[in-house]
């Protein structure tokens, strides 16, 4: 007598599990050591015509400190886009615009919208979540639908 069953594959891969358009961590999980300093990017998967976004990134803060957030390459065009970054103390706003290069008034496709530093303050399991809450307007600055919010897990020993 033969017992079969399926057996589950799962893809703990996050970014490539997205619906798009959608806002996501890469990558989504990070094992690091308690203490450090580290970098997540928060990228664009596949948006097309995003002038600005808002981006409410959630995070707790007995397990992390934001350093620094900085710029990438989804906004730059001949004009580096221009953010601005509030620390809210359980999460950060980040504003990000894109500067018309005269041609184009909008970004489209994926690619890193910031990069994160963040520094693990103690061992044990935490999140930073991108809200819900975030919006991507077009150059009119009329609101597109983002389809996935990720997440990103801090593993810190």
């Amino acid at each position: 007598m033969f017992l079969a069953c399926d057996v589950p594959e799962y893809d703990f891969n996050e970014f490539y599990d997205a619906d798009p358009p959608a806002l996501v961590f890469q990558p989504f999980l990070k094992k690091v050591v308690a203490g450090s300093v580290n970098r997540v990017d928060i990228e664009a998967l596949e948006i097309n015509g995003t002038a600005g976004m808002y981006i409410k990134m959630e995070y707790d803060p007995d397990f992390v400190a934001i350093k620094e957030v900085v710029a990438g390459e989804f906004f730059a065009s001949t004009n580096q886009p221009m953010a601005i970054v509030e620390d809210k103390g359980t999460y950060i706003e980040i504003y990000i615009v894109y500067l018309s290069d005269g041609i184009s008034q909008s970004a489209t496709g994926s690619g890193v919208i910031v990069e994160v530093a963040f520094e693990s303050l103690k061992a044990g399991k935490s999140q930073l979540n991108i809200s819900d809450q975030s919006k991507v307007v077009d150059a009119n600055n009329e609101g597109l639908v983002m389809n996935t919010f990720g997440y990103f897990i801090i593993d810190a020993r």
